[in-house]
């Protein structure tokens, strides 16, 4: 006899609910939900980001404080702009170490 698994199913993880692995998963899973509602409501469109930089230029122009905004907003208009999907691990640690050298 056979069965049949969910594609997502990840043999290491336990299928109970309550196990320790499975409450990490749901937990980072939500925190990656919530990078991106927050990254579409704030960016809904192009407009809403080049007004937010645009505002934010007139009144930190003189300041290093709007070249990290601008790093930051570019990074969750990115998030907001692109299709859900799943990415490999290699693939993250490469975005990682991209953000960790832009912010240097």
């Amino acid at each position: 006899m056979y069965s049949v698994l969910p594609a997502d199913h990840d043999p290491k993880i336990s299928d109970d609910p309550d196990s320790e692995d499975s409450k990490k998963k749901h937990i980072e899973t939500i925190q990656k939900w919530s990078i991106k509602i927050f990254a579409v409501k704030m960016f809904p469109k192009e407009e809403a980001y080049t007004k937010r930089l645009e505002n934010y230029r007139k009144k930190y122009e003189d300041n290093d404080l709007y070249s990290s905004l601008e790093e930051l907003y570019k990074l969750y208009y990115q998030i907001a702009r692109e299709k859900n999907r799943k990415r490999s691990d290699e693939e993250i640690k490469q975005m990682l170490k991209a953000m960790k050298y832009s912010c240097l």
